[in-house]
């Protein structure tokens, strides 16, 4: 099922979110698509789930989640396993993989998580190593990072960027002059395909898509036409391995 929110809309909405695994830091949570505080809500099992997470000053342990998972760096300052972080940067993850700990500076930290379906369970080490250890045995240990320049220049002319690709697990960037076009590329070969302005708008639907909304669309849902804006658009697009 394709599922698009605005983020000025949903950023309106944000939380505070306390007591959490491995997150030993201020968190803001700004559901985007499915709600991370109930993720076994029916009407949300028919697709992915994308939050906005926004951290104050601190460390986040080395975690794991028990879904593959896209993360997008987008703003401030931090440090991922003692390496500085520069936004904008790309993370693919695959499940039961920990990756961190991620210490976030002064000014503060913020970051898209995307996931196959919804996800509300984080695994810290080293408390839950034993579990991590299990439940990896046999399975890709795949950590894939790309960091990208984003400009406000506009686009000229349309064009198309492999970031990452690996099997039916890939990162695209398309920047377009205002008005162009995308159609996105055949969701059948993956697990779920998410797409979000970096920069600009894009349309979708007959309504606006601005910088860091989200677009999911499913593995059945066929490809869907993208438009930028007036401003044109900078789209970051990933796909996920197929699920089971």
């Amino acid at each position: 099922m394709i599922k698009a929110a605005s983020f000025p809309e949903a950023h309106a909405s944000r939380y505070f979110l306390s007591d959490y695994p491995a997150v030993y830091l201020d968190t803001y949570i700004t559901n985007l698509i499915a709600d991370f505080r109930d993720a076994k809500d029916p009407a949300h099992l028919d697709g992915g789930q994308a939050l906005f997470a926004e951290y104050g000053e601190g460390v986040a342990l080395t975690h794991a989640h028990p879904v593959d998972q896209w993360q997008i760096y987008v703003t401030g300052s931090a440090c991922l396993a003692k390496k500085p972080v520069l936004p904008v940067t790309i993370q693919y993850t695959d499940e039961w993989v920990p990756y961190g700990p991620i210490e976030v500076a002064k000014e503060g930290f913020a970051l898209l998580a995307l996931w196959p379906r919804p996800n509300d369970a984080t695994y810290e080490m080293p408390k839950d190593a034993d579990t991590i250890r299990t439940q990896l045995r046999g399975k890709p240990h795949r950590i894939l990072l790309q960091h990208l320049e984003v400009t406000n220049e506009l686009a000229t002319t349309p064009s198309e960027t492999t970031l990452i690709e690996e099997d039916a697990i890939w990162a695209r960037r398309w920047r377009l002059p205002a008005g162009a076009s995308l159609e996105t590329p055949d969701p059948s070969h993956g697990g779920g395909q998410f797409f979000t302005p970096l920069q600009g708008t894009v349309e979708y639907g007959g309504r606006q898509y601005p910088q860091w909304s989200t677009i999911y669309v499913g593995p059945r849902d066929g490809r869907i036409m993208l438009r930028a804006g007036v401003e044109g658009a900078d789209v970051l697009g990933m796909q996920f391995r197929l699920q089971h």
